[in-house]
């Protein structure tokens, strides 16, 4: 099984160290970047134009100035297969509960992924993927709680695959402990001034997610 991964993002906002300024009218003016020109004035005309030039510099803006740098590199990535249901959700679907084991520098961080296949799918199906930053309750295998924050039983009956994992295995979502996770595997981010950051980190756990779906 491999399938097409459709990843949902959902984008939180953590507070600055200094105050929020939500008046509008306080804001100093500026001009958006063109997104189809270089930083050096090139004209963007052409697909490979786009791919090779102007993407890895909106990519470069964004982890300077909004999201923090996004380490790809690490040692190794394991999974181990917790429980599997074939028969689950009356027989709709296929459940495998999964723990992410992702090393580098010698230290681990785990991931808990659930995941729910069609049981009649005759090939790869597109999945979705969700970042779970509410109780872990919307998003047991069990399913003995069913909140539409994850319609898993829709997404099944249309056909799709879906999977969820928990934030704060990667990254708890508060300011003052955010480094316990991920960023345990790249302390250099820790300080840094562009380091990444909880959002950063929740990314960079749905990056290695999709890796292993590439792998099953």
């Amino acid at each position: 099984m491999k399938p097409i991964i459709l990843l949902l993002a959902t984008f939180l906002f953590i507070p600055f160290l200094h105050a929020q300024n939500y008046d509008e009218s306080k804001v100093g003016k500026y001009t958006l970047p063109d997104v189809l020109t270089t930083a050096s004035g090139k004209k963007i005309t052409t697909k490979r134009e786009w791919e090779q030039a102007r993407r890895p510099e909106i990519l470069r803006l964004f982890e300077e100035h909004v999201y923090g740098q996004f380490p790809k590199k690490y040692d190794r990535l394991e999974y181990t297969i917790k429980n599997e249901n074939k028969q689950a959700m009356n027989g709709k679907d296929h459940l495998k509960e999964v723990e992410l084991t992702v090393y580098n520098n010698s230290k681990p961080v785990r991931i808990n992924v659930v995941l729910f296949v069609p049981t009649n799918a005759k090939g790869p199906v597109p999945a979705f993927l969700l970042v779970n930053n509410r109780s872990r309750r919307n998003t047991a295998p069990t399913r003995d709680t069913l909140r539409e924050f994850w319609p898993a039983e829709l997404v099944i009956d249309a056909g799709y695959a879906v999977a969820a994992f928990y934030n704060s295995d990667l990254a708890p979502d508060n300011k003052n402990t955010y480094q316990n996770g991920v960023l345990q595997l790249y302390p250099e981010q820790i300080g840094a001034e562009n380091g990444m950051k909880a959002i950063g980190a929740w990314a960079w756990g749905a990056s290695r997610v999709m890796e292993y779906f590439e792998k099953d």
